[in-house]
């Protein structure tokens, strides 16, 4: 899937939460001396339980950390508009907001975009 050292990690982390889930059922019987032995909250014990009975092996693995919706993300056209603003009049940040119809991050988009806008040395002249 991707990085073999990354996969790795997975698969070690899954042996151990499966060996935990094994330890609970089979050897003693009692959840909370299990998750005592391992280090482990009942609630993430439970978290784990739930996971590996609905999805198996692969339900013990890390989940993605990132956000499934990002809420404000600028529209791409406004990007777009504010990229060409920058980019025919060499406006800053400040300036170029003066162009929109809201209040945008115009900082943080010229600052994504960063290398498509090469300024020329200084004391060259064009």
């Amino acid at each position: 899937m991707g990085n073999p050292v990354y996969e790795q990690i997975q698969a070690r982390k899954v042996n151990a939460r499966l060996r935990m889930l094994q330890h609970a059922q089979r050897v003693s019987g009692n959840v909370s001396q299990t998750c005592r032995f391992f280090g482990v909250s009942r609630s993430l014990y439970y978290i784990w339980k739930k996971r590996f009975e609905k999805k198996g092996p692969d339900g013990l693995r890390d989940l993605k950390r990132r956000p499934h919706h990002i809420r404000y993300r600028i529209p791409p056209e406004i990007v777009s508009l504010i990229l060409r603003i920058r980019e025919e009049r060499r406006y800053g940040a400040v300036r170029t907001s003066l162009y929109l119809p809201a209040a945008l991050s115009c900082l943080r988009i010229t600052d994504n975009h960063s290398e498509t806008f090469s300024s020329p040395p200084r004391g060259t002249d064009l």
